[in-house]
């Protein structure tokens, strides 16, 4: 899951994670916002992780899909929710 650390984003991931699903957290700038959602996840029973990086970025975007499909040996879902960059 893509923009998860506040708002649209942070509200699908618990309600993924309440779902049962296992949730990579992602986020561009705020760490700790990214691992407060993913401890929200893992409350639930689910797995999760973290991964960082600014999609604007060809080569993080890439390195970003490689990474979460690494994580778990692959992706079932793939939800990208951004809200203002500024």
């Amino acid at each position: 899951m893509l923009g998860s650390t506040s708002g649209i984003g942070r509200a699908i991931a618990i309600a993924l994670a309440d779902a049962g699903a296992d949730v990579i957290v992602h986020g561009k700038n705020s760490l700790d916002s990214a691992e407060a959602v993913s401890g929200e996840v893992r409350r639930r029973s689910s797995r999760s992780i973290v991964l960082m990086g600014d999609l604007t970025d060809r080569s993080a975007g890439d390195r970003l899909v490689e990474d979460a499909w690494n994580t778990w040996g692959g992706i079932d879902a793939w939800l990208q929710v951004a809200g203002p960059t500024s």
